[in-house]
């Protein structure tokens, strides 16, 4: 199965990589969810910032004002949505 044939919205519109800027354990074993992320934000309160990277290797820092469903858009492969980088 090709991988990058499931990014329909894009390789350079869909978020592969995130900074966390929250304590998880090593141990959990677990993927970050896109809930996650957007709790991540959310707990930012609109100050700072985080490092992504896309699918297409760029990386880009993302600004905590960044509304949630713009950042949720960027988080899913094929969800259909515009992305205005």
């Amino acid at each position: 199965v090709k991988f990058f044939d499931k990014i329909t919205d894009g390789t350079s519109n869909t978020i592969a990589f995130v900074q966390i800027n929250q304590e998880l354990p090593w141990a959990a074993n677990r993927d970050v969810t896109v809930n996650d992320v957007l709790t991540m934000f959310e707990n930012m309160k609109g100050e700072g910032a985080v490092l992504v990277a896309f699918y297409d290797g760029s990386v880009q820092s993302i600004s905590a004002k960044t509304p949630p469903e713009q950042l949720k858009a960027m988080l899913t492969p094929n969800g259909g949505e515009i992305v205005d980088r």
